[in-house]
């Protein structure tokens, strides 16, 4: 606590740290660990652990504060030493005693009692986003593992018999920290989860592909099946930890109160709608339908009625904030009316029923909108009152009418075309702005700057001066746009249009960067928040919560040669690599392993149904969004962007719209994508071509009010 102790600590490098808790954590796993540390000694460690772990100041690194979790794991893990009977009355634990060993020794210890939640709670967005992270050197780091491991403590604490754990979450739930651990969680849920039904989906199909059969060990892709197998068990033990959390939290009024927040609302919904979706769905079922399902960590009942039971939980809440969930589930893109009623009966959930009975009476309580529809699932459509509202019919109707051939472009019509938006969008290539108003990711980090510049910051000055050379001429078929902060410039935003002849062509998908102070010695922090609130994973290397895996951001494994190379390596390198080797035309085989099924019946239509996914996600995230709430910043952008290039975006899904489903998994998307694409092309259609048109499809933009604050970093 002394006032150079930040500088002292400088000194100090984090190898040390991290080995100091790797002793403590293999001394308490041996047999022996009561001989080799006393009951005093594992207080004092667990302590040392928990009071850095409220220094970020001192410790800033999220890997070495995972280190000290790691250490109250083990501790909190062991059983008990001492006495079973119960202690004092100021400590009734089975703990207490001379002899209450590592578990005691985190449990019983007041300090910790009080202090230990809320620093975990805080470490569950800190591990997201980690400077200087290289992969192939942090061997053994996962943030999904951290969090994995800071849950079963904080589930612990929170049934401590003493009240200040408990009370401890209870204060935090009022801070503003306590969204950044929501959304840390809900990203939490939806990368395990959704990752583990996809290999899922990869081990049935080569089921399939064997006549319903496993493959033997002799087969060329069983060591793919089996790692699918393991990971997706792992995968599915994170999602289910969390969720048990999540719902033991969701019992406390405070909490819920916080999950149904304006700002929070409807991605609670939307990613516990996902889940029970992805299991539900009909078009789902031969996709899930593996062999020896509790092999690959699918119990589905139980699975089911974890994100079913928090989401009737939420929907159960008192006032206005029980309301704000039925409402967020109705107005959900995805939400269908049969989904809930399927999930009740297959997870024997009653709490399911009673979120159906509220969403009723909301589309009772909707008035003209709700008439001539029955009760129950044909009145839930009724009140959407979004995009899914338009029936198939009219949906069809309303494409059908389309002037397809109108859209085409002659050879000459394309050259112009593309001259005229090159022109258009050339200032936007490299700009200058007042600072982002709608928000940043990396905002948070401003105060920690301090004093960071001088000579730090003339390399950075001058790549930027290169910036509008080191980037391609603005193109219709693919571009990047990169703003900076003038009044800091270790914030920028980065814009990539997608590229022609892939599912991302036409959308616009924007990036977060942050220049730490030690740039261009470290890369700098890159964030995807281009991803509809955290549910849309858009590539095997571009994760819903905003991680852009590559080698050369130290977030991927790749050779010496692929990884940031400091004075050589810059932002526009990373750009292009995103725009070439992450935007392309199939992106189902960039995860690894997946390159064995092309060419196979089975691993081409994965690919089919995955790029049709990435469309549905990029008409909704990439294009609608910014069109209907566009940031400050961007909207001269987005305008001219899409003004420019409607008539090829729109040509473009034609394939999408046209095609003819060959499942009812594809049935299911294709039926999506029609009714976006008639949205999209009534905005594009509004927009104007005057050089001072200051809105963006009015229409849309009254329908779907003010754009909400961007989600920033914890």
């Amino acid at each position: 606590r002394a006032p150079d102790a930040k500088e002292r600590f400088s000194l100090l490098p984090a190898s040390l740290m991290k080995g100091m808790c790797d002793v403590w954590t293999m001394v308490a796993s041996l047999r022996t660990a009561d001989k080799l540390l006393s009951g005093i000694q594992a207080t004092d460690a667990a302590l040392f652990c928990c009071e850095f772990m409220q220094r970020p100041d001192l410790v800033s690194s999220p890997i070495v504060q995972a280190k000290f979790v790691d250490v109250i794991v083990v501790f909190q893990g062991r059983a008990p030493q001492g006495s079973e009977a119960p202690g004092p009355s100021n400590s009734p634990s089975k703990y207490f005693g001379s002899q209450r060993g590592f578990a005691g020794a985190v449990m019983d210890e007041p300090r910790i009692r009080r202090d230990l939640a809320p620093s975990l709670m805080k470490l569950y967005s800190d591990v997201h986003a980690i400077e200087g992270i290289d992969v192939d050197e942090d061997i053994g780091f996962d943030k999904f593992s951290v969090r994995h491991r800071a849950n079963d403590v904080l589930m612990s604490l929170y049934n401590h018999p003493l009240p200040e754990p408990r009370q401890s979450i209870l204060e935090f739930s009022q801070s503003e920290a306590f969204d950044d651990f929501l959304i840390a969680a809900y990203d939490t849920i939806t990368y395990n989860f959704h990752d583990a039904l996809e290999r899922v989906a990869d081990g049935r199909r080569l089921e399939a592909q064997l006549g319903g059969a496993e493959p033997d060990p002799s087969h060329r892709q069983f060591r793919f099946y089996q790692q699918q197998r393991r990971t997706a068990r792992g995968f599915m033990a994170h999602s289910d930890s969390t969720l048990l959390l999540l719902t033991l939290l969701s019992t406390e009024a405070a909490v819920l109160e916080r999950m149904t927040a304006p700002g929070m609302v409807r991605r609670t919904a939307a990613v516990l709608l996902a889940c029970v979706r992805a299991l539900c769905a009909p078009e789902r079922e031969d996709l899930l339908a593996v062999l020896h399902p509790d092999r690959w960590g699918l119990q589905r009942v139980d699975t089911l009625a974890r994100p079913a039971s928090l989401l009737a939980a939420a929907a159960a809440a008192p006032g206005d904030a029980g309301r704000a969930l039925v409402a967020a589930v109705a107005e959900d893109p995805d939400f269908e009316p049969g989904m809930l009623a399927l999930a009740a009966a297959r997870s024997g959930g009653e709490p399911l029923g009673q979120l159906r009975a509220a969403l009723d009476g909301t589309a009772a309580s909707s008035g003209p909108a709700a008439s001539g529809t029955a009760s129950g699932a044909g009145g839930v459509a009724a009140v959407a009152g979004a995009p899914q509202a338009m029936d198939d019919e009219a949906t069809a109707a309303l494409i059908a009418a389309v002037d397809w051939p109108a859209l085409e472009e002659s050879r000459a019509e394309a050259q112009e075309a593309d001259e005229r938006y090159a022109e258009a969008c050339s200032d936007f290539v490299f700009d200058q702005v007042d600072g982002f108003q709608a928000g940043h990711y990396f905002s948070k980090r401003r105060a920690a700057l301090g004093g960071a510049g001088g000579g730090q910051m003339r390399p950075l000055v001058r790549e930027m001066r290169r910036m509008p050379r080191d980037l391609p001429e603005p193109h219709p078929d693919g571009a990047i746009y990169v703003q900076v902060d003038e009044n800091a410039a270790n914030f920028a935003r980065a814009v990539i249009a997608g590229p022609l002849n892939t599912p991302y062509y036409g959308g616009l998908f924007v990036f977060d960067v942050f220049f730490p102070p030690s740039y261009p010695n470290e890369p700098p922090l890159v964030q995807l928040v281009t991803t509809g609130q955290g549910t849309a994973r858009f590539n095997p290397n571009l994760y819903a919560d905003g991680k852009v895996c590559l080698s050369l951001l130290g977030t991927w494994h790749g050779q010496e040669n692929e990884k940031w190379q400091p004075g050589v390596s810059t932002l526009a390198q990373v750009l292009l690599s995103v725009l070439g080797q992450i935007l392309v035309s199939e992106p189902y085989y960039n995860e690894p392993g997946r390159d064995a099924q092309r060419g196979t019946r089975e691993g081409d239509m994965a690919s089919r149904l995955y790029n049709q996914e990435i469309r549905l996600a990029a008409v909704r995230h990439a294009m609608l969004d910014h069109l209907r709430r566009p940031d400050p910043e961007l909207a001269p952008l987005i305008r001219q962007h899409f003004a420019g290039a409607r008539r090829r975006i729109l040509a473009s899904l034609k394939p999408d719209v046209l095609v003819e489903a060959q499942n009812a998994t594809e049935a299911a998307i294709v039926r999506k994508l029609r009714r976006e694409f008639v949205h999209l092309k009534k905005t594009l259609e509004s927009l104007t071509d005057d050089e001072d048109g200051e809105a963006l499809g009015n229409e849309e933009a009254a329908r779907n009010g003010k754009r909400p604050r961007a989600d920033e970093e914890g």
